[in-house]
């Protein structure tokens, strides 16, 4: 009986899921393929027609969506189960039965953090492999755009990298202006040159930027490498026969992503990615990026807890009113959603709590309160 009923439960509760997931999705794509119709007209008069166009873009960008709107797709799965069920009377059936209410929602609740997990799948898993086509949005598909550049310092070689525009088809910035600490000012104050070419590090050369039509300093070719510490910091033609003249190198653990996506990188980087952020050098995160980190563990926590609050309120039997379900429910997410947001102001962004308190606090908030709403469930 029990297998009978959790797989009845759990098909209703996928179909539900699937349907709401469907429904948001096609929202999202409808609204704003209707705003952005005309680049998707230009886009597909260049090869491939505009229906192809609008899958590569949105196979993608539907990701992001995706992640972020999981936890309430299963709430919402959960408590059109459940008040179908109750509206149809096979609640009133299966509690005369004695079955309990908790042995109910069990299912539910495993295919909640079946859910939860596969969000963390594609969170840490999936969206950093797309993390250049997320970081363009439909006025910019092919990277061709032009964006300004958000300077950054490298904290390890002290060089402020800056540049006019950005283009993230080449990981070109043009006319890059990197400005040198007082400590390598014998080779130059400033590099000012053409173009500036972001490259990965490879097994014989280091990554950084390749400076090409270099303006500044004039005499470039003449000069010797910069070696700080016995690490080559810059490269010049004399002595690395990779380099033309008028090229330099600037060896650099800030990449191209940080310059110009500036802060968003990191709503699409892997949790591995911001903590490796974290001990690079190069960088410098603030609170905000340690909270980000330490949220992204506790939120499969929180997505659990959440639907534990919910699910009580609509199995309780003075609750006979759908609307009246929804409408505590809506107040209890909202409610839930505040004290979150909240948390990553104090924590993130105004330093008032510490990352990781700000971030496990909710859950230590909400835990008790579920679990106490969970209690009567026994019954």
């Amino acid at each position: 009986m029990f297998r009978l009923l959790d797989r009845y439960l759990l098909r209703n509760f996928v179909r539900m899921f699937c349907i709401s997931l469907f429904v948001f999705s096609a929202m999202f794509v409808i609204v704003d393929a209707f705003n952005n119709l005309e680049e998707f007209i230009e886009y597909g008069k260049e090869g491939g027609g505009v229906l192809v166009v609008v899958y590569k873009y949105y196979r993608v960008h539907v990701l992001p969506m995706v992640d972020m709107l999981s936890p309430l797709l299963v709430l919402l799965a959960a408590i059109l189960t459940l008040t179908t069920m109750k509206r149809a009377q096979e609640m009133t059936a299966i509690m005369a039965a004695g079955v309990a209410p908790l042995r109910v929602v069990r299912p539910l609740l495993m295919a909640g953090v079946a859910v939860s997990l596969l969000g963390v799948a594609n969170r840490e898993m999936v969206v950093p492999r797309f993390r250049d086509e997320l970081s363009r949005n439909a006025q910019n598909w092919l990277g061709e755009q032009a964006f300004p550049v958000e300077a950054r310092y490298d904290h390890q070689t002290n060089i402020y990298i800056n540049g006019e525009k950005s283009y993230a088809n080449e990981k070109r910035i043009s006319a890059p202006s990197f400005r040198l600490p007082s400590s390598m000012h014998q080779f130059a104050r400033q590099l000012h040159a053409r173009d500036a070419f972001y490259q990965r590090a490879e097994t014989d050369r280091p990554g950084g930027y390749l400076l090409r039509g270099v303006t500044s300093p004039q005499d470039l070719d003449s000069r010797e490498p910069v070696v700080v510490a016995g690490q080559p910091v810059i490269l010049t033609s004399r002595g690395t026969d990779w380099l033309s003249p008028r090229e330099c190198f600037v060896v650099s653990e800030v990449g191209f992503h940080q310059l110009a996506a500036g802060e968003s990188w990191r709503s699409y980087a892997s949790s591995r990615e911001l903590v490796k952020g974290l001990h690079n050098p190069s960088l410098d995160f603030g609170a905000d990026v340690r909270f980000a980190i330490h949220s992204r563990f506790v939120r499969p926590l929180l997505d659990v807890i959440l639907l534990c609050l919910v699910l009580p309120i609509v199995l309780a039997r003075r609750n006979a009113n759908p609307f009246k379900i929804a409408f505590k429910c809506f107040l209890l997410v909202v409610g839930f959603r505040i004290v979150l947001i909240g948390c990553e102001h104090l924590g993130g962004n105004y330093y008032l709590l510490s990352p990781a308190l700000a971030a496990w606090l909710p859950a230590m908030v909400f835990a008790p309160i579920a679990m106490w709403s969970m209690h009567s469930l026994w019954e």
